[in-house]
């Protein structure tokens, strides 16, 4: 399977926390986040990970991390634009089934990771849309969908909801997972007391190379 991991620029991320932490603080957490999950998406066999982002700092991750680097300057503007087009690059390259999944979960669990994607890993027609929604039941933490995607994506607030009923409109099956490590996000300063400490979200940060796997940044 792959995953797609779209990385907003460190520098302009969290701009809700802005009355609270200033640019660097907010960078430094934006960072923390992005490289403890790439870090934990890393472990995981037969994941192949891109990582969609015009962060100058993303060359060096997807190089320690072993993802593909896809730059967003010319993928539209907003995060449904940008992530449908790379969908449409994740087709062209043979893509059949794709999680995507935010950068900003800082309790994220490999294990869980694994788990879904092994469980809804194939492909064929009647492959449902999967959900997992933040611990608010408003956002769309993770999805996994096939290529061609057969509705519009609808990031945003409410976009769990709104999700559900575009590709129920579509025809398509939608299955809903709520997954613990999977729920928590970062959007508002009261969320910060949420987090685990720094040392925890980088510990295991290199994983090992995979004699088999492809490890390369374009």
């Amino acid at each position: 399977m792959h995953a797609l991991i779209p990385v907003k620029r460190f520098a302009r991320a969290k701009t809700r926390l802005a009355p609270h932490l200033s640019a660097a603080s907010r960078a430094r957490i934006a960072r923390l986040m992005a490289e403890h999950v790439l870090s934990e998406l890393a472990w995981i066999q037969d994941l192949r990970v891109t990582v969609v982002s015009s962060e100058p700092a993303s060359d060096e991750l997807c190089q320690r991390y072993g993802c593909e680097r896809l730059p967003d300057d010319d993928l539209g503007v907003g995060l449904n634009q940008v992530l449908t087009s790379a969908l449409h690059h994740l087709q062209d390259a043979g893509a059949t089934r794709v999680l995507v999944l935010h950068a900003d979960l800082p309790r994220l669990k490999r294990s869980d990771v694994e788990q879904l994607a092994r469980r809804y890993a194939g492909h064929s027609s009647t492959d449902p849309v999967v959900l997992v929604p933040d611990r608010h039941d408003q956002g769309t933490n993770a999805m996994i969908c096939s290529l061609p995607l057969g509705f519009e994506l609808q990031y945003g607030p409410g976009s769990f909801q709104r999700h559900q009923q575009v590709a129920r409109a579509c025809g398509l099956r939608v299955e809903v997972r709520r997954i613990e490590s999977l729920s928590w996000d970062l959007d508002v300063i009261g969320d910060l007391a949420d987090l685990p400490p720094p040392p925890a979200m980088a510990q295991d940060s290199r994983p090992p190379l995979v004699a088999d796997r492809k490890y390369f940044c374009r």
